[in-house]
Protein backbone atom coordinates (compact mmCIF):
# COMPACT_ATOMS: atom_id res chain seq x y z
CA UNK A 1 0.00 0.00 0.00
CA UNK A 2 1.30 3.46 -0.96
CA UNK A 3 1.92 6.06 1.65
CA UNK A 4 -0.02 9.32 1.59
CA UNK A 5 3.12 11.14 0.42
CA UNK A 6 3.49 8.76 -2.53
CA UNK A 7 -0.13 9.20 -3.54
CA UNK A 8 0.19 13.00 -3.43
CA UNK A 9 3.45 12.93 -5.43
CA UNK A 10 1.88 10.71 -8.10
CA UNK A 11 -1.17 12.97 -8.30
CA UNK A 12 0.97 16.12 -8.59
CA UNK A 13 3.14 14.49 -11.26
CA UNK A 14 0.02 13.63 -13.27
CA UNK A 15 -1.34 17.18 -12.99
CA UNK A 16 1.98 18.75 -13.96
CA UNK A 17 2.34 16.43 -16.94
CA UNK A 18 -1.13 17.45 -18.20
CA UNK A 19 -0.39 21.12 -17.60
CA UNK A 20 2.91 21.00 -19.49
CA UNK A 21 1.38 19.14 -22.42
CA UNK A 22 -2.35 20.02 -22.53
CA UNK A 23 -3.00 18.78 -26.08
CA UNK A 24 -2.06 15.20 -25.27
CA UNK A 25 -4.34 15.05 -22.26
CA UNK A 26 -7.53 15.67 -24.25
CA UNK A 27 -8.99 15.13 -27.66
CA UNK A 28 -7.49 17.39 -30.27
CA UNK A 29 -10.59 17.59 -32.49
CA UNK A 30 -14.32 17.35 -31.97
CA UNK A 31 -15.46 18.14 -35.51
CA UNK A 32 -18.37 16.05 -36.73
CA UNK A 33 -16.69 15.55 -40.09
CA UNK A 34 -12.97 15.15 -39.42
CA UNK A 35 -12.11 15.94 -43.03
CA UNK A 36 -13.62 19.43 -42.66
CA UNK A 37 -11.56 20.35 -39.57
CA UNK A 38 -9.89 23.74 -40.19
CA UNK A 39 -6.61 22.62 -38.58
CA UNK A 40 -6.43 19.02 -39.79
CA UNK A 41 -7.56 17.44 -36.54
CA UNK A 42 -6.03 19.96 -34.11
CA UNK A 43 -8.89 22.45 -33.73
CA UNK A 44 -9.06 22.09 -29.93
CA UNK A 45 -5.43 23.16 -29.50
CA UNK A 46 -4.87 26.05 -27.12
CA UNK A 47 -2.34 28.88 -26.91
CA UNK A 48 -1.17 29.10 -30.47
CA UNK A 49 -0.24 31.45 -33.26
CA UNK A 50 -2.05 30.67 -36.51
CA UNK A 51 -2.06 31.81 -40.12
CA UNK A 52 -5.14 32.19 -42.28
CA UNK A 53 -4.59 32.23 -46.03
CA UNK A 54 -7.16 33.59 -48.46
CA UNK A 55 -6.68 32.19 -51.95
CA UNK A 56 -8.43 33.55 -55.01
CA UNK A 57 -7.74 32.75 -58.66
CA UNK A 58 -5.33 35.69 -58.99
CA UNK A 59 -4.12 36.52 -55.48
CA UNK A 60 -3.22 35.16 -52.09
CA UNK A 61 -3.42 37.01 -48.76
CA UNK A 62 -2.10 36.06 -45.31
CA UNK A 63 -3.27 36.93 -41.80
CA UNK A 64 -1.43 36.06 -38.58
CA UNK A 65 -3.50 35.67 -35.43
CA UNK A 66 -3.28 34.32 -31.92
CA UNK A 67 -5.57 32.65 -29.42
CA UNK A 68 -5.07 31.85 -25.77
CA UNK A 69 -8.13 29.60 -25.65
CA UNK A 70 -9.12 26.84 -28.05
CA UNK A 71 -8.57 27.59 -31.71
CA UNK A 72 -12.07 26.39 -32.53
CA UNK A 73 -13.61 29.23 -30.49
CA UNK A 74 -11.45 31.79 -32.30
CA UNK A 75 -12.30 30.14 -35.63
CA UNK A 76 -16.03 30.45 -34.89
CA UNK A 77 -15.57 34.15 -34.14
CA UNK A 78 -13.78 34.60 -37.46
CA UNK A 79 -16.46 32.76 -39.42
CA UNK A 80 -19.18 34.80 -37.70
CA UNK A 81 -17.43 37.98 -38.84
CA UNK A 82 -17.51 36.61 -42.41
CA UNK A 83 -21.27 35.99 -42.25
CA UNK A 84 -22.63 38.93 -40.25
CA UNK A 85 -22.17 42.42 -41.64
CA UNK A 86 -22.12 44.11 -38.21
CA UNK A 87 -18.84 42.24 -37.49
CA UNK A 88 -17.22 42.99 -40.84
CA UNK A 89 -14.61 45.34 -39.35
CA UNK A 90 -13.65 43.17 -36.38
CA UNK A 91 -10.33 42.07 -37.98
CA UNK A 92 -8.33 42.83 -41.10
CA UNK A 93 -9.10 39.29 -42.23
CA UNK A 94 -12.85 39.86 -42.11
CA UNK A 95 -12.48 43.22 -43.88
CA UNK A 96 -10.64 41.49 -46.75
CA UNK A 97 -13.16 38.63 -46.93
CA UNK A 98 -16.05 41.13 -47.13
CA UNK A 99 -14.22 43.16 -49.77
CA UNK A 100 -13.72 40.07 -51.93
CA UNK A 101 -17.30 38.86 -51.35
CA UNK A 102 -18.67 42.23 -52.50
CA UNK A 103 -16.62 41.97 -55.69
CA UNK A 104 -18.07 38.50 -56.27
CA UNK A 105 -14.67 36.79 -56.13
CA UNK A 106 -14.54 33.09 -55.24
CA UNK A 107 -12.18 32.51 -52.34
CA UNK A 108 -10.83 29.65 -50.29
CA UNK A 109 -9.64 29.99 -46.71
CA UNK A 110 -6.99 27.71 -45.23
CA UNK A 111 -5.63 27.68 -41.68
CA UNK A 112 -2.38 26.43 -40.19
CA UNK A 113 -0.52 26.55 -36.90
CA UNK A 114 2.66 28.61 -36.95
CA UNK A 115 3.74 28.31 -33.32
CA UNK A 116 2.56 27.13 -29.95
CA UNK A 117 3.10 29.24 -26.88
CA UNK A 118 2.30 29.61 -23.23
CA UNK A 119 -0.19 32.14 -21.93
CA UNK A 120 0.99 34.75 -19.47
CA UNK A 121 0.96 33.85 -15.79
CA UNK A 122 0.76 36.17 -12.82
CA UNK A 123 4.15 37.69 -12.14
CA UNK A 124 5.51 37.38 -15.67
CA UNK A 125 6.59 40.55 -17.42
CA UNK A 126 6.29 39.29 -21.00
CA UNK A 127 3.70 37.18 -22.75
CA UNK A 128 5.02 34.35 -24.92
CA UNK A 129 1.92 34.40 -27.12
CA UNK A 130 1.98 38.13 -27.86
CA UNK A 131 5.73 38.14 -28.43
CA UNK A 132 5.48 35.18 -30.82
CA UNK A 133 2.60 36.78 -32.75
CA UNK A 134 4.54 40.02 -33.12
CA UNK A 135 7.61 38.10 -34.28
CA UNK A 136 5.60 36.26 -36.94
CA UNK A 137 4.12 39.56 -38.15
CA UNK A 138 7.59 41.13 -38.25
CA UNK A 139 9.02 38.21 -40.21
CA UNK A 140 6.34 38.74 -42.86
CA UNK A 141 6.20 42.55 -42.65
CA UNK A 142 7.75 43.18 -46.07
CA UNK A 143 5.16 40.99 -47.77
CA UNK A 144 2.49 43.26 -49.33
CA UNK A 145 -0.02 40.39 -49.11
CA UNK A 146 0.06 40.43 -45.30
CA UNK A 147 -3.26 41.72 -43.98
CA UNK A 148 -2.10 42.48 -40.45
CA UNK A 149 -1.67 46.11 -39.45
CA UNK A 150 1.90 47.10 -38.65
CA UNK A 151 0.65 48.88 -35.51
CA UNK A 152 -0.17 45.45 -34.03
CA UNK A 153 3.53 45.13 -33.30
CA UNK A 154 3.35 48.11 -30.93
CA UNK A 155 0.14 47.03 -29.21
CA UNK A 156 0.16 46.05 -25.55
CA UNK A 157 -0.44 42.49 -24.45
CA UNK A 158 -4.16 41.68 -24.47
CA UNK A 159 -3.71 38.73 -22.12
CA UNK A 160 -1.84 40.85 -19.59
CA UNK A 161 -4.73 43.31 -19.44
CA UNK A 162 -7.10 40.41 -18.90
CA UNK A 163 -5.02 38.89 -16.09
CA UNK A 164 -4.26 42.11 -14.22
CA UNK A 165 -7.62 43.86 -14.55
CA UNK A 166 -8.51 45.47 -11.25
CA UNK A 167 -11.81 44.45 -9.80
CA UNK A 168 -13.07 46.96 -7.32
CA UNK A 169 -15.65 45.75 -4.85
CA UNK A 170 -18.07 48.28 -3.54
CA UNK A 171 -19.54 47.54 -0.15
CA UNK A 172 -23.24 48.34 -0.45
CA UNK A 173 -24.15 47.20 3.05
CA UNK A 174 -22.82 50.33 4.79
Amino acid sequence: MKSMGGIIKAHNRKLLKEKMNPDTAKNTCNCRVKASCPLNGECLSKSLIYEATIKTKEEEFHYVGMTEGEFKTRYRNHTQSFRRSEHRKSTRLSEKVWELKEKGVDLALTWRILRRGRPIKNGQRTCDLCTSEKLEILLRSRDPRLLNSRCEILAKCRQKRKKYRLRLCVDTTA
